[in-house]
């Protein structure tokens, strides 16, 4: 039977580890800043990044686990999840918890291609269950999603992204922030003709969006 979702206590999620930054003015973050922040390795190398959201699952992409067809997800013994991970190189790190994937459910509605993707999103649940610290520690999840959303003028892209659009990844985590746009907003977004793509599937997603910022170039 699949672990049920507990929502984190409020008191214990999205506590932010506020120490110096390794650059000074730069994005690349500091250790372990964000404790949600998961690397998920196929076959034991970098694959993707997640957020950890309870003791059992973390959230991901649905292309990072599955084709974009939708027909085929990646078998979870192929799959592991670091938590408490900096610099994806040094596997000696103190503060590093190993889970195993017990499932992986990918959204029923995910599909896309090499530019787009639609419906992107996938839950993974860990063979075991995780203990907080000061290292590893769940982000906070809003009870729904409303117009409210696009109130809020700014969201934070964290991972271990490229610098450059087909670049190597980076071995530290980086940060930017993206405008939240309204759909009307978005809509007029040209670049990559992601604004048509916005209105064909208007509702599955929101819009987050600086001119040559993303999730993959930080």
């Amino acid at each position: 039977m699949e672990s049920p979702i507990h929502r984190p206590n409020v008191v214990t999620c999205g506590v932010v580890n506020r120490v110096m930054p390794l650059i000074a003015g730069g994005r690349k973050i500091s250790f372990n800043k964000y404790p949600w922040l998961a690397l998920i390795l196929l076959r034991n190398h970098y694959h993707c990044g997640g957020t950890l959201i309870s003791r059992y699952h973390v959230l991901t992409a649905g292309h990072c686990v599955s084709s974009y067809d939708g027909e085929s997800t990646t078998h979870p013994k192929h799959l592991s999840v670091v938590l408490g991970a900096h610099n994806i190189l040094n596997s000696k790190e103190h503060s590093r918890v190993y889970r195993r994937v017990k499932a992986i459910k990918v959204h029923e509605h995910f599909h896309g291609d090499e530019e787009h993707d639609v419906h992107d999103i996938a839950l993974i649940t860990l063979n075991r269950e995780i203990t907080y610290t000061q290292h590893v520690g769940p982000v906070c999840l809003p009870e729904f999603l409303d117009e409210n959303v696009y109130k809020i003028p700014k969201g934070k892209v964290i991972g271990w992204g490229s610098e450059n659009y087909y670049g190597p990844i980076c071995d530290i985590p980086s940060e930017t922030e993206l405008n939240i746009l309204s759909q009307e907003d978005c809509e007029k977004v040209n670049e990559y003709d992601f604004g048509r793509h916005f209105i064909e599937e208007r509702g599955s997603m929101f819009c987050a969006y600086i001119y040559k910022r993303d999730a993959c170039k930080v």
